[in-house]
């Protein structure tokens, strides 16, 4: 997800700026931490594209049916610059 790139400057955008029942375990930032990343975690969905190319990749979760979302447009934008995005979802249960 970092290929390519001489940092590994992760953000990791919880599902919820909320609802912390999905946030990301302490086990995955630990395990990418172990990896050699430097791992940002944060519950902000409104990033703007300057404060986004800080990172080498983002890993976004939404939430189904969540009013919530990333900027959509700065995520396009994010790629267009040839950085890594994992994107997943779910449902909360």
């Amino acid at each position: 997800i970092t290929a390519g790139r001489s940092t590994k400057n992760l953000l990791l955008i919880n599902c919820h700026p909320t609802d912390t029942r999905c946030d990301y375990s302490a086990n995955v930032r630990m395990a990418l931490e172990n990896a050699g990343y430097q791992v940002t975690v944060s519950n902000r969905y409104d990033w703007k594209i300057n404060e986004l190319l800080l990172f080498d990749a983002l890993f976004v979760s939404q939430q189904l049916g969540s009013r919530v979302t990333p900027d959509l447009d700065a995520l396009v934008e994010f790629l267009r610059t040839g950085r890594g995005l994992y994107f997943t979802g779910g449902v909360q249960g």
